[in-house]
């Protein structure tokens, strides 16, 4: 997520989850709405990023099958 007033780019895990090669700071927890769903606003895990290329990937449900898509990241 981009935090404007300070020009920084931030990560934000959904599943609690940070391997200690993405975090160039220490993660801290935070309540963030939601604002979907009805229920309680989740626990975010947000950090600052290292810079460098990556990969990102998804998987989607196809209903009969899954699809992987992959792209590159600078």
């Amino acid at each position: 997520m981009l935090n404007s007033d300070k020009m920084t780019s931030e990560s934000s895990i959904f599943m609690l989850e940070v391997p200690v090669a993405f975090a160039a700071t220490k993660p801290e927890i935070d309540v963030i709405p939601l604002g979907i769903g009805g229920k309680e606003d989740p626990a975010r895990l947000i950090f600052d990023g290292v810079t460098g290329d990556g990969i990102q990937v998804t998987m989607v449900d196809m209903g009969d099958h899954f699809r992987i898509i992959c792209a590159d990241q600078r």
